[in-house]
Protein backbone atom coordinates (compact mmCIF):
# COMPACT_ATOMS: atom_id res chain seq x y z
CA UNK A 1 0.00 0.00 0.00
CA UNK A 2 1.08 3.48 -0.88
CA UNK A 3 1.19 6.57 1.07
CA UNK A 4 -1.15 8.30 -1.03
CA UNK A 5 -3.32 5.24 -1.04
CA UNK A 6 -3.46 4.74 3.14
CA UNK A 7 -3.74 8.68 3.34
CA UNK A 8 -7.00 8.38 1.11
CA UNK A 9 -8.60 5.70 2.65
CA UNK A 10 -8.10 6.89 5.90
CA UNK A 11 -9.93 10.23 5.12
CA UNK A 12 -12.85 8.61 3.74
CA UNK A 13 -12.89 7.02 7.10
CA UNK A 14 -12.41 9.83 8.91
CA UNK A 15 -14.89 11.54 6.84
CA UNK A 16 -17.59 8.78 7.67
CA UNK A 17 -16.98 9.19 11.71
CA UNK A 18 -17.29 13.20 11.31
CA UNK A 19 -20.97 11.98 9.92
CA UNK A 20 -20.06 13.11 6.36
CA UNK A 21 -20.18 11.83 3.13
CA UNK A 22 -16.90 10.88 1.80
CA UNK A 23 -16.21 9.66 -1.81
CA UNK A 24 -17.55 6.39 -1.09
CA UNK A 25 -18.77 4.22 1.78
CA UNK A 26 -15.13 2.82 3.22
CA UNK A 27 -15.29 -1.04 3.45
CA UNK A 28 -13.61 -2.55 6.98
CA UNK A 29 -13.49 -6.18 7.25
CA UNK A 30 -12.52 -6.79 10.90
CA UNK A 31 -9.10 -9.08 10.45
CA UNK A 32 -8.99 -11.23 13.91
CA UNK A 33 -6.13 -13.04 15.39
CA UNK A 34 -7.25 -16.60 14.32
CA UNK A 35 -8.04 -15.49 10.70
CA UNK A 36 -4.37 -14.12 10.73
CA UNK A 37 -2.98 -17.24 11.85
CA UNK A 38 -5.03 -19.26 8.99
CA UNK A 39 -3.86 -17.03 5.98
CA UNK A 40 -0.22 -18.05 7.02
CA UNK A 41 -0.72 -21.37 8.39
CA UNK A 42 0.03 -21.52 12.12
CA UNK A 43 -2.12 -22.05 14.62
CA UNK A 44 -3.70 -19.06 16.74
CA UNK A 45 -1.67 -20.10 19.97
CA UNK A 46 1.84 -19.45 17.78
CA UNK A 47 1.05 -16.79 16.13
CA UNK A 48 -0.30 -15.01 19.53
CA UNK A 49 2.94 -15.02 20.99
CA UNK A 50 5.03 -14.53 17.63
CA UNK A 51 5.81 -11.06 16.90
CA UNK A 52 7.31 -11.96 13.32
CA UNK A 53 4.04 -14.07 12.69
CA UNK A 54 2.10 -11.03 13.47
CA UNK A 55 4.15 -9.02 11.19
CA UNK A 56 3.52 -11.20 8.40
CA UNK A 57 -0.04 -11.94 8.35
CA UNK A 58 -0.36 -8.04 8.27
CA UNK A 59 1.34 -7.21 5.69
CA UNK A 60 -0.16 -10.16 3.73
CA UNK A 61 -3.42 -8.74 4.17
CA UNK A 62 -2.31 -5.73 3.18
CA UNK A 63 -0.33 -6.96 -0.09
CA UNK A 64 -3.61 -8.43 -0.79
CA UNK A 65 -6.35 -6.06 -0.05
CA UNK A 66 -4.78 -2.89 -0.62
CA UNK A 67 -7.13 -0.45 -1.22
CA UNK A 68 -8.94 -1.74 1.95
CA UNK A 69 -9.12 -0.11 5.26
CA UNK A 70 -7.54 -2.81 6.93
CA UNK A 71 -9.32 -3.19 10.76
CA UNK A 72 -8.35 -3.31 13.41
CA UNK A 73 -4.90 -1.56 11.95
CA UNK A 74 -1.58 -3.14 11.69
CA UNK A 75 -1.00 -4.36 14.94
CA UNK A 76 -1.35 -7.24 17.39
CA UNK A 77 -4.24 -8.69 18.11
CA UNK A 78 -4.29 -8.97 22.13
CA UNK A 79 -8.16 -9.75 22.47
CA UNK A 80 -9.25 -10.71 25.89
CA UNK A 81 -6.03 -11.94 27.14
CA UNK A 82 -3.93 -9.12 28.26
CA UNK A 83 -6.33 -7.14 30.72
CA UNK A 84 -6.69 -10.19 32.49
CA UNK A 85 -3.69 -11.84 32.52
CA UNK A 86 -2.18 -8.94 34.06
CA UNK A 87 -5.08 -8.71 36.65
CA UNK A 88 -3.78 -12.47 37.90
CA UNK A 89 -6.00 -14.53 35.46
CA UNK A 90 -4.40 -17.89 34.30
CA UNK A 91 -4.36 -17.87 30.19
CA UNK A 92 -4.94 -21.84 28.87
CA UNK A 93 -3.11 -21.56 25.34
CA UNK A 94 -4.48 -24.42 24.07
CA UNK A 95 -2.88 -26.51 20.66
CA UNK A 96 -5.21 -25.48 18.59
CA UNK A 97 -7.85 -23.16 19.47
CA UNK A 98 -8.32 -20.14 20.97
CA UNK A 99 -6.03 -18.73 24.18
CA UNK A 100 -8.56 -17.90 26.73
CA UNK A 101 -8.01 -16.89 30.34
CA UNK A 102 -9.59 -18.12 33.22
CA UNK A 103 -12.19 -16.69 35.70
CA UNK A 104 -10.34 -16.01 39.45
CA UNK A 105 -13.34 -13.76 41.52
CA UNK A 106 -15.67 -16.10 43.17
CA UNK A 107 -16.31 -13.34 45.98
CA UNK A 108 -16.45 -9.65 46.63
CA UNK A 109 -13.18 -10.12 49.09
CA UNK A 110 -11.62 -10.58 45.73
CA UNK A 111 -12.58 -7.83 44.15
CA UNK A 112 -11.25 -5.93 46.81
CA UNK A 113 -8.02 -6.84 46.02
CA UNK A 114 -8.07 -6.15 42.62
CA UNK A 115 -5.54 -3.12 41.84
CA UNK A 116 -4.40 -1.67 38.52
CA UNK A 117 -1.52 -3.39 37.11
CA UNK A 118 1.91 -2.11 35.36
CA UNK A 119 1.35 -3.41 31.74
CA UNK A 120 5.31 -3.10 31.36
CA UNK A 121 5.58 -5.55 33.90
CA UNK A 122 2.24 -7.99 34.54
CA UNK A 123 0.56 -10.27 32.71
CA UNK A 124 0.95 -10.36 29.09
CA UNK A 125 1.36 -6.92 28.47
CA UNK A 126 5.23 -7.00 28.25
CA UNK A 127 4.75 -9.28 25.38
CA UNK A 128 1.91 -7.66 23.54
CA UNK A 129 4.04 -4.32 24.01
CA UNK A 130 7.31 -6.04 22.63
CA UNK A 131 4.70 -7.09 19.59
CA UNK A 132 3.62 -3.25 18.91
CA UNK A 133 7.48 -2.35 19.22
CA UNK A 134 8.77 -4.74 16.85
CA UNK A 135 5.62 -4.07 14.46
CA UNK A 136 6.79 -0.13 14.65
CA UNK A 137 10.44 -0.72 14.27
CA UNK A 138 10.37 -2.91 11.28
CA UNK A 139 7.71 -1.33 9.64
CA UNK A 140 6.88 2.05 11.01
CA UNK A 141 7.98 4.14 8.49
CA UNK A 142 5.80 2.80 5.68
CA UNK A 143 2.52 1.77 7.73
CA UNK A 144 1.32 3.57 10.66
CA UNK A 145 0.99 1.73 13.81
CA UNK A 146 -1.69 3.86 15.54
CA UNK A 147 -4.67 1.61 16.63
CA UNK A 148 -5.29 -0.01 19.83
CA UNK A 149 -7.97 -2.30 21.89
CA UNK A 150 -9.00 -2.43 24.72
CA UNK A 151 -11.81 -5.22 26.58
CA UNK A 152 -14.47 -2.54 28.02
CA UNK A 153 -15.18 -1.86 31.75
CA UNK A 154 -18.41 -5.22 31.29
CA UNK A 155 -16.28 -7.38 29.17
CA UNK A 156 -13.24 -7.35 31.41
CA UNK A 157 -15.23 -8.33 34.14
CA UNK A 158 -16.80 -10.97 32.54
CA UNK A 159 -13.33 -12.90 32.12
CA UNK A 160 -12.81 -11.86 35.75
CA UNK A 161 -15.96 -13.57 37.20
CA UNK A 162 -17.00 -15.77 34.22
CA UNK A 163 -20.41 -14.63 32.05
CA UNK A 164 -22.85 -16.69 33.89
CA UNK A 165 -21.58 -15.47 37.50
CA UNK A 166 -21.77 -12.28 36.14
CA UNK A 167 -25.26 -11.94 35.04
CA UNK A 168 -26.22 -13.70 38.47
CA UNK A 169 -24.40 -10.99 40.05
CA UNK A 170 -27.15 -8.58 38.77
CA UNK A 171 -29.24 -9.89 40.59
CA UNK A 172 -28.30 -11.43 43.79
CA UNK A 173 -24.94 -9.33 43.85
CA UNK A 174 -25.50 -5.63 42.73
CA UNK A 175 -23.16 -3.81 44.95
CA UNK A 176 -20.14 -6.11 43.48
CA UNK A 177 -21.10 -5.24 39.65
CA UNK A 178 -20.44 -1.24 40.72
CA UNK A 179 -16.99 -2.32 42.43
CA UNK A 180 -15.66 -4.77 40.27
CA UNK A 181 -16.57 -2.37 37.20
CA UNK A 182 -14.89 0.94 38.88
CA UNK A 183 -11.95 -1.37 38.89
CA UNK A 184 -11.72 -2.47 35.63
CA UNK A 185 -12.46 0.57 34.11
CA UNK A 186 -9.52 2.06 35.44
CA UNK A 187 -7.86 -1.23 34.40
CA UNK A 188 -9.35 -0.43 30.37
CA UNK A 189 -7.94 3.59 30.37
CA UNK A 190 -4.83 2.74 31.85
CA UNK A 191 -4.22 -0.12 29.14
CA UNK A 192 -5.00 2.32 26.33
CA UNK A 193 -2.69 5.17 27.60
CA UNK A 194 0.47 2.25 28.06
CA UNK A 195 -0.16 1.77 24.63
CA UNK A 196 -0.60 5.08 23.59
CA UNK A 197 3.12 5.92 25.60
CA UNK A 198 4.66 2.82 23.71
CA UNK A 199 3.24 3.97 19.99
CA UNK A 200 3.33 7.83 20.30
CA UNK A 201 0.37 8.38 19.52
CA UNK A 202 -3.10 6.98 19.11
CA UNK A 203 -5.75 7.67 16.40
CA UNK A 204 -8.37 4.67 16.76
CA UNK A 205 -9.41 2.92 19.74
CA UNK A 206 -11.60 -0.56 19.19
CA UNK A 207 -13.26 -1.42 23.04
CA UNK A 208 -15.02 -4.36 23.07
CA UNK A 209 -18.23 -4.31 25.06
CA UNK A 210 -19.66 -7.71 23.59
CA UNK A 211 -21.32 -8.61 27.20
CA UNK A 212 -23.95 -5.81 26.99
CA UNK A 213 -26.33 -7.74 24.67
CA UNK A 214 -26.93 -9.98 27.28
CA UNK A 215 -28.32 -7.65 30.31
CA UNK A 216 -31.42 -5.71 30.67
CA UNK A 217 -31.49 -2.35 29.58
CA UNK A 218 -32.09 -0.28 33.07
CA UNK A 219 -29.23 -2.57 34.20
CA UNK A 220 -27.12 -1.02 30.92
CA UNK A 221 -28.36 2.17 32.46
CA UNK A 222 -27.68 1.90 35.96
CA UNK A 223 -24.32 -0.74 36.02
CA UNK A 224 -22.74 -0.24 32.74
CA UNK A 225 -23.39 2.83 30.49
CA UNK A 226 -21.09 5.18 33.70
CA UNK A 227 -18.17 3.13 33.17
CA UNK A 228 -18.09 3.11 29.52
CA UNK A 229 -19.01 6.39 29.15
CA UNK A 230 -15.75 7.45 31.10
CA UNK A 231 -13.39 5.62 29.43
CA UNK A 232 -14.34 7.14 26.34
CA UNK A 233 -14.32 10.57 27.80
CA UNK A 234 -10.57 9.40 29.41
CA UNK A 235 -9.33 8.90 25.43
CA UNK A 236 -7.40 12.06 24.30
CA UNK A 237 -8.99 14.15 21.72
CA UNK A 238 -7.29 12.82 18.62
CA UNK A 239 -8.43 9.51 19.16
CA UNK A 240 -11.56 8.32 17.38
CA UNK A 241 -13.21 5.67 20.28
CA UNK A 242 -15.11 2.72 18.51
CA UNK A 243 -17.11 0.94 20.77
CA UNK A 244 -18.08 -2.75 19.70
CA UNK A 245 -21.23 -5.04 20.07
CA UNK A 246 -21.18 -8.15 18.59
CA UNK A 247 -24.21 -9.21 20.66
CA UNK A 248 -27.73 -8.38 19.57
CA UNK A 249 -27.89 -4.47 20.93
CA UNK A 250 -31.26 -3.35 19.71
CA UNK A 251 -32.35 -2.70 23.26
CA UNK A 252 -29.75 -0.75 24.73
CA UNK A 253 -29.24 1.04 21.49
CA UNK A 254 -30.27 5.06 21.83
CA UNK A 255 -27.22 4.94 24.53
CA UNK A 256 -24.84 4.23 22.98
CA UNK A 257 -24.29 7.91 21.63
CA UNK A 258 -23.86 8.87 24.31
CA UNK A 259 -20.98 7.16 25.72
CA UNK A 260 -18.83 9.96 23.64
CA UNK A 261 -18.17 6.57 21.30
CA UNK A 262 -17.51 8.38 17.77
CA UNK A 263 -18.24 4.85 16.18
CA UNK A 264 -20.50 1.93 17.14
CA UNK A 265 -19.52 -1.36 15.31
CA UNK A 266 -22.45 -3.90 15.64
CA UNK A 267 -23.19 -7.16 15.38
CA UNK A 268 -24.88 -9.36 12.28
CA UNK A 269 -27.81 -9.87 14.06
CA UNK A 270 -29.05 -6.51 14.57
CA UNK A 271 -31.15 -5.03 12.24
CA UNK A 272 -29.40 -2.29 10.16
CA UNK A 273 -32.76 -0.20 9.05
CA UNK A 274 -33.91 -0.52 12.96
CA UNK A 275 -30.00 1.16 13.49
CA UNK A 276 -30.17 4.04 11.58
CA UNK A 277 -33.45 4.76 12.39
CA UNK A 278 -32.73 4.92 16.15
CA UNK A 279 -29.16 6.48 15.89
CA UNK A 280 -27.99 7.46 12.76
CA UNK A 281 -26.84 10.93 12.20
CA UNK A 282 -25.96 10.72 15.95
CA UNK A 283 -22.60 7.97 16.21
CA UNK A 284 -21.09 6.52 12.51
CA UNK A 285 -22.83 3.28 12.26
CA UNK A 286 -19.94 0.18 11.25
CA UNK A 287 -21.22 -2.93 10.40
CA UNK A 288 -22.80 -5.64 9.47
CA UNK A 289 -22.33 -8.10 6.83
CA UNK A 290 -22.36 -11.34 8.36
CA UNK A 291 -18.98 -13.23 8.82
CA UNK A 292 -20.15 -16.75 9.13
CA UNK A 293 -23.14 -17.03 6.72
CA UNK A 294 -21.87 -14.54 3.60
CA UNK A 295 -18.18 -14.57 3.93
CA UNK A 296 -17.44 -17.77 4.75
CA UNK A 297 -19.98 -19.86 3.31
CA UNK A 298 -21.81 -17.76 0.57
CA UNK A 299 -20.56 -16.87 -2.85
CA UNK A 300 -18.82 -13.47 -3.88
CA UNK A 301 -22.63 -13.00 -5.30
CA UNK A 302 -24.38 -13.30 -2.02
CA UNK A 303 -21.99 -10.57 -0.79
CA UNK A 304 -22.42 -8.20 -3.13
CA UNK A 305 -26.04 -8.70 -2.73
CA UNK A 306 -26.53 -7.72 0.88
CA UNK A 307 -23.73 -5.53 0.84
CA UNK A 308 -25.81 -3.75 -1.85
CA UNK A 309 -28.51 -4.05 0.81
CA UNK A 310 -26.78 -2.63 4.07
CA UNK A 311 -25.39 0.27 2.00
CA UNK A 312 -28.52 1.43 0.48
CA UNK A 313 -30.32 0.91 4.19
CA UNK A 314 -27.24 2.83 6.36
CA UNK A 315 -24.94 4.63 3.70
CA UNK A 316 -27.35 7.42 2.38
CA UNK A 317 -26.49 10.76 4.52
CA UNK A 318 -23.22 9.62 5.40
CA UNK A 319 -21.73 8.23 8.98
CA UNK A 320 -21.37 4.59 7.61
CA UNK A 321 -18.66 2.26 7.31
CA UNK A 322 -19.36 -1.41 5.73
CA UNK A 323 -18.03 -3.68 8.23
CA UNK A 324 -18.66 -7.15 9.67
CA UNK A 325 -20.61 -7.94 12.29
CA UNK A 326 -17.89 -9.49 13.85
CA UNK A 327 -14.62 -11.03 13.44
CA UNK A 328 -13.49 -13.02 9.82
CA UNK A 329 -12.94 -16.48 10.45
CA UNK A 330 -10.74 -18.69 9.67
CA UNK A 331 -11.35 -20.93 5.92
CA UNK A 332 -12.79 -17.45 4.72
CA UNK A 333 -12.56 -17.61 0.96
CA UNK A 334 -10.32 -14.20 -0.14
CA UNK A 335 -12.64 -13.83 -3.30
CA UNK A 336 -15.65 -12.64 -0.41
CA UNK A 337 -13.63 -10.20 0.63
CA UNK A 338 -12.71 -8.86 -2.59
CA UNK A 339 -16.32 -8.45 -3.47
CA UNK A 340 -17.16 -6.64 0.00
CA UNK A 341 -14.67 -4.47 -1.20
CA UNK A 342 -15.59 -3.94 -4.51
CA UNK A 343 -19.41 -3.59 -3.74
CA UNK A 344 -18.38 -0.14 -1.55
CA UNK A 345 -17.17 1.01 -4.45
CA UNK A 346 -19.79 -0.22 -7.28
CA UNK A 347 -22.88 0.57 -4.90
CA UNK A 348 -21.05 3.19 -1.89
CA UNK A 349 -20.36 6.82 -4.31
CA UNK A 350 -22.05 9.07 -2.95
CA UNK A 351 -24.62 11.00 -3.64
CA UNK A 352 -25.82 7.20 -3.30
CA UNK A 353 -29.33 6.92 -5.03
Amino acid sequence: MKMEDYLFLEKMFIDAVNLEEPEYVPATPHFQGTFLAYIIGVPPSTWYRDSKLILDSNLKVLQKFPTLIVFPGLRPRSGSLVEPSALGCKVEWPEKGVPMPMPIIKDVQDIKKLQIPDFNKDGLGPMVLEHYRYIRDKVGDKYPINTAEALGPLDMASYLRGITELLKDFYFNPDWIHELLDITAEVCIAWIKTQDETLGGLKKVFISEDTVGFIRPEFYKEFVFPYDRKVFKALPDRCIGIYHCGSNSTHILEMIPDTSAKVFYFGSDVDIAHIKKKIGGKICLMGNVHPLKLLLKGTPKDVEEECKRLIKIAGPGGGYILGTGEGINEGTPLNNIDAMIISSKKYGKYPIK
